[in-house]
């Protein structure tokens, strides 16, 4: 006794509903591929792993249902187990069971996309790609999330859709498998046309989704967007050292990841109106190459959640000159000595806007120590907002140096014994006054900038020292070198001095008024103290800054860094502050719109009034119109998908069809028509009108005979093309309708 194997319903659904599957296929595909996305340009994750999921997810499009996987689909479920195995021996070992767990969630989904047979698998691979879209959410926040999102949004939808028509298909296949019918005859009536108004209308509800979930987001701070990020972030960009070696910002100056954006409000539309200095952190010790620091005293600032809170150490000013206010967003910076950057010459700080943002941020406190440099004590990596008053022509702050404390002459005079002697020939062959520590600064400053160049190749001779290298030497480098130089060579000559570590330059958005910082744009200075003026800016490096680029990709990728700092401002951190703002400005426009309808003359009014009638009623009869049309149509007379194949053709090369004309007798009059130019064409007509009439007619047609229809109809296709048109005098004139009749 043999048993015969059945095939699965899914096949059976897939062989005839190809269109449909393949949509779900594909809509499925885009919902993985967007969540893989965001976490790929999150930064976080493997590139490798993450190289090797892209490449599978391309390569599942072709082989998801082929029979190459069905046969070996024991090889994908050992590979899940492998998975499974390796990246829970990975998080035993690092701990990082999340991001292990993560990185495993991403592995599964993409496997999965090769077993994309039955209903459940579909359901599976959305889920895991909607905790995936999940994730990106949290290390991934910026305006690529938010691309990701509706992507998903709209192609969840369809999926689901689909998803839905997918199973109960199978499952009225698989109750006539059991009970005998053949399952051809349960096809026949589970037909569903993926047409153009189904996809318009999917996509019109995914639409509808997307504005009741940004409806909930702005009615709900913190909820959505917002809940999730919480103003934290895995992400670090940056990081300020202990020390400083020369050469190890090599590598730094090459990346150009953002670590943040300092707004000017004032200046919004305007051209750069100074060159930015972001302050991190000075050194005071040289030797053998490196730069260190001591600890020294600091200061705490109070009540900097509430107010601007002036610095202990704050900067000397004209009295003239009026301060900048500015907004800095500083993105997470990887450093355990939590520096705080600040524009050169800051008076005043305020964190009240990062209190609103994250709940970390309540628990900061900032503080500022006798160089100027300013530190928060957290060592949790989020972002930061803050707001600050700065003085641009101002000193950098910080205690004056004082020649009787043994601890400023250590910090701000000493120079290594080797080098003491060479450097004050050097800075006295270049005329620098040590009794004048003002012209002995310029001449330092305009004769390294004249006399060497500016390079971010490093290289370093062995048992040399890399200062009395690239000053005698080389005469190559980059602003560690200008700035080491400089501070070494006016401390041999007496006149106290401190290198600086920070941000220069960035790239001004005149769009949106803001300078966005990268870690390419980090920089080392020179600060000087000068009798009377204070600790002055000096910056020796030939480095040449370029504010603001110009052309079309320019124009294009500042619009583009206004919309992310729009969408870090408005989405990231929307919270109950964001929120008011957003209703006072549209209660604000609402009256300004209001006054502006108010003081309208009786004409323009009655204009306005009388276009908006006239829209309403063409509303209305084309609605009215529409209505009648459909009513009045036949359903009989609606031409099916299949005679749409070559419709066009035949009303070229014969004439059009009569409403009650049937379409087997209207392919049985073109086929004798059409016979004497090709009698293949003629016969290939009449087997097309015997398909039809059982197609249309015969309620146990197939969709096996549906798809032999078609592919009758394409292979006529091309040969109708190469036709002349014939006459069709000498065809009888169909039936009239009835409605003609009456």
């Amino acid at each position: 006794m043999t048993t015969t194997t059945q095939t699965p319903p899914a096949e059976l659904v897939y062989r005839a509903q190809r269109s449909m599957v393949r949509l779900l296929d594909l809509t499925t595909i885009g919902c993985v591929g967007a969540s893989l996305l965001v976490l790929v340009l999150s930064g976080e994750f493997p590139p490798i792993l993450m190289l090797v999921n892209g490449i599978a997810l391309f390569v599942s499009i072709f082989l998801g249902r082929s029979n190459i996987v069905s046969r070996h689909r024991g090889f994908f479920n050992g590979l899940l187990v492998v998975s499974l195995a390796f990246f829970g021996i990975r998080a035993f070992l690092n701990g990082a069971y999340i991001y292990e767990a993560v990185l495993f969630m991403a592995t599964v989904q993409v496997v999965k996309l090769f077993q994309r047979t039955e209903p459940t698998d579909i359901l599976q691979i959305l889920s895991l790609a909607m905790m995936g879209l999940i994730v990106g959410a949290i290390a991934n926040p910026d305006l690529i999330f938010a691309l990701s999102f509706l992507i998903t949004l709209l192609l969840m939808t369809w999926a689901l859709l689909l998803t839905h028509f997918y199973r109960d298909a199978c499952r009225q296949v698989a109750d006539a498998q059991s009970m005998g019918i053949d399952p051809d005859v349960v096809m026949a009536g589970l037909t569903r046309r993926i047409s153009g108004p189904f996809v318009l209308g999917v996509t019109g509800l995914s639409i509808l989704l997307f504005l009741l979930t940004a409806t909930v987001f702005l009615f709900f701070p913190r909820m959505g967007l917002g809940f999730l990020f919480r103003g934290g972030s895995s992400a670090s960009v940056s990081a300020f050292a202990n020390k400083i070696t020369l050469g190890n910002h090599g590598v730094i100056h090459t990346d150009n990841r953002t670590i943040g954006r300092v707004q000017l409000p004032d200046h919004v539309g305007k051209r750069p109106p100074l060159r930015m200095y972001l302050r991190g952190r000075t050194q005071h010790t040289y030797k053998r190459g490196s730069w260190s620091r001591t600890g020294i005293e600091q200061r705490g600032l109070g009540h900097v959640h509430k107010k601007k809170s002036r610095m202990p150490f704050p900067p000397k000013y004209l009295e003239s000159e009026e301060p900048v206010q500015a907004r800095v967003y500083l993105e997470p910076i990887s450093s355990s000595l939590a520096v705080l950057p600040v524009p050169m010459g800051t008076t005043r700080i305020s964190l009240a806007q990062s209190r609103d943002f994250s709940p970390y941020a309540r628990h900061v406190s900032v503080f500022q120590d006798v160089d100027g440099d300013v530190y928060q004590n957290s060592r949790r990596r989020f972002r930061l907002i803050y707001d600050v008053d700065f003085f641009p022509k101002g000193d950098a702050g910080g205690k004056d140096f004082d020649p009787d404390d043994a601890r400023h002459r250590v910090r701000y005079l000493d120079v290594p014994r080797n080098l003491s002697k060479p450097l004050s020939d050097l800075a006295l062959e270049w005329g620098a006054d040590p009794t004048n520590p003002l012209q002995a600064a310029a001449r330092v400053e305009k004769n390294l900038r004249g006399r060497y160049g500016y390079t971010r190749n490093e290289v370093v001779a062995p048992n040399r020292d890399p200062i009395e290298y690239f000053l005698f030497e080389r005469k190559k480098g980059h602003c560690e070198y200008f700035a080491s130089s400089m501070v070494l060579m006016l401390r041999s000559i007496g006149i106290p001095s401190r290198i600086v570590s920070g941000f220069a330059g960035g790239e001004w958005n005149r769009t949106a008024g803001f300078f966005t910082m990268r870690n390419q744009d980090a920089h080392s200075w020179v600060e000087v103290f000068i009798a009377g003026k204070g600790w002055v800016h000096y910056d020796p490096s030939p480095r040449v800054f370029i504010p603001e680029a110009t052309g079309v990709f320019a124009w294009f990728m500042r619009q583009l860094q206004a919309l992310r700092l729009r969408w870090l401002v408005w989405v990231v951190s929307y919270n109950g502050t964001r929120q008011r703002q957003f209703f006072r400005g549209v209660n604000t426009s609402f009256k300004d719109a209001k006054k502006s309808v108010r003081n309208m003359g009786p004409v323009v009014k009655g204009l306005l009034l009388s276009g908006l009638v006239l829209l309403f009623f063409a509303f209305v009869y084309w609605r009215i119109r529409t209505r009648r049309e459909r009513r009045g149509e036949n359903q009989r007379t609606r031409p099916p998908p299949e005679f749409k194949i070559i419709r066009p053709l035949l009303e070229r090369l014969y004439r059009d069809r009569h409403l009650a004309e049937p379409y087997g007798t209207y392919l049985r009059r073109a086929a004798h028509a059409l016979g004497s130019q090709s009698p293949a064409i003629q016969q290939q007509l009449f087997a097309a009108s015997y398909l039809f009439d059982t197609v249309l007619h015969d309620p146990k047609a197939t969709q096996l005979q549906r798809r032999e229809l078609k592919r009758c109809l394409r292979r006529m296709r091309a040969e109708l093309r190469s036709l002349e048109a014939t006459p069709s005098t000498d065809v009888p004139p169909p039936p009239p309708l009835m409605q003609d009749v009456a």
